[in-house]
Order: structure tokens, then sequence, then C-alpha cells
């Protein structure tokens, strides 16, 4: 969880709003039950948890940031290749667009993409496994076209990349 926070960038002061909205659930689901006492535990219980990950999180983004090719936050990138892999798969060669090194990184990690795409009222965030071999000058991610199915629509940011 500690990664997916540090990919889109959870900052420790928007934990107290989690918290709070959390605290207002619990109360909606016990109702009558949720006395100041179980609510107190509750609290205490969360800022304990969040303390944990704040920790956790800002070691993370140090770590990342000290990598050689490393950087916090969101990063431009260009698409400087687009490849058809298939009726459904379309690779996509990412160059940083400051023109700078980019970090190195091992089999299963991934890039976090934020998609602000004309006419959808939400910036969209999506992890995309990195497809290829490190210790180039791109990264490389492979996205899936998702097409409408039955009563499910067509995947909004897959279908906007391909």
């Amino acid at each position: 969880m500690t990664e997916k926070h540090r990919a889109i960038g959870i900052k420790p002061e928007q934990y107290p709003l989690v918290g709070e909205t959390l605290l207002h659930a619990v109360k909606d689901v016990l109702g009558d039950t949720a006395t100041e006492e179980v609510l107190g535990a509750w609290k205490k219980a969360y800022n304990e948890i969040a303390k944990a990950f704040i920790d956790i999180e800002q070691k993370l983004y140090q770590e990342t940031e000290q990598l050689p090719g490393g950087w916090r936050g969101y990063r431009s990138f260009h698409v400087d290749q687009k490849v058809k892999e298939s009726n459904l798969i379309t690779s996509f060669y990412l160059k940083p667009e400051d023109g700078k090194p980019i970090a190195s990184y091992q089999a299963g990690q991934y890039l976090t993409l934020k998609a602000e795409i004309k006419g959808e009222a939400y910036t969209h965030i999506r992890h995309y496994s990195l497809s290829d071999a490190p210790g180039k000058d791109d990264y490389r991610i492979s996205v899936k076209r998702e097409d409408a199915h039955g009563d499910a629509p067509a995947g909004i940011v897959s279908s906007y990349f391909t």
C-alpha cells in the first residue's frame, strides 16, 4: 500500500481527512454502538497506522529521489515511439521531457501515469508495468485496450492511449 501511496504522491497532510472520513463511516456502520469510547479507539488505531505509513512513505520518497536518475512526484515524459503489438496491445516508449537520465528498475516495477483527457471531468491515474529490460534511456509500457463488454464500458484511459 505504501508503494501505491508513493506512486500517486500521497502527502502526510492528507491523512487527517482520510481519518475523519473513516470515523464518519465507522459511525454510520455501527450506528448507536459507535460510542465515544469506540470511536476514540478507532481514531487511536488509525493515527498509529497513519504514522507508520507516513514514516515508510517518506523513506520511499527519499530512496526514489536519491536513485541515479530518480525524482520525486510526477515527471513529464513524451512518447518517443509507439508500437502496435496486436489488435489490443500498444507499447509506448517514454523519454523524459527534461532530457535527464531515468532511474533503473527491477522486474515487476511500474510507472504511474496521470492522464488528463479532454472531455473527462477527472484526472485519471493508472499504474502500468514496465515491459522492457532496464538500462535504457527510455521506459516502455504496454497498454491493453479494454473494449466495452455487456454493461461494462470501454476503458477510458486504455482507449485514449491506444
